[in-house]
């Protein structure tokens, strides 16, 4: 039963919860923005989840059109294999290390201001 509890916590966490923070966002005309911005998903060390956190981050996307971005910050060897495969398997995300994601960011903020 303990299970079940941390798992629906967990599935709260990473699911429901962000779904209406983004619903809120879009009814009160943040996504009006010019830039539609991006969801950036740290991965450092063994991320254990790190599926179901891209894959929850995919799902979010086809209500919001953001960019995904996984950004390697000294992500452990099965952790950054198991997101390689996730970017080649869907195409709403991308890898990059820690530098290639803050030229990217700063793009991104240029177009914007």
């Amino acid at each position: 039963m303990d299970g079940l509890w941390i798992y629906l916590m967990l599935v709260l966490a990473v699911v429901v919860i962000p779904s209406a923070v983004i619903a809120v966002g879009m009814w009160s005309g943040l996504s009006d923005r010019p830039e539609k911005g991006c969801v950036v998903l740290p991965v450092s060390g063994h991320v254990e989840d790190i599926e179901l956190r891209v894959r929850a981050a995919v799902f979010h996307r086809r209500r919001t059109g953001t960019e995904i971005y996984i950004a390697d910050f000294g992500a452990d060897a099965e952790t950054a294999e198991i997101a390689h495969r996730l970017c080649l398997e869907l195409d709403a995300v991308e890898w990059m290390t820690a530098a290639e994601l803050f030229v990217k960011l700063n793009e991104m903020a240029s177009r914007n201001s």
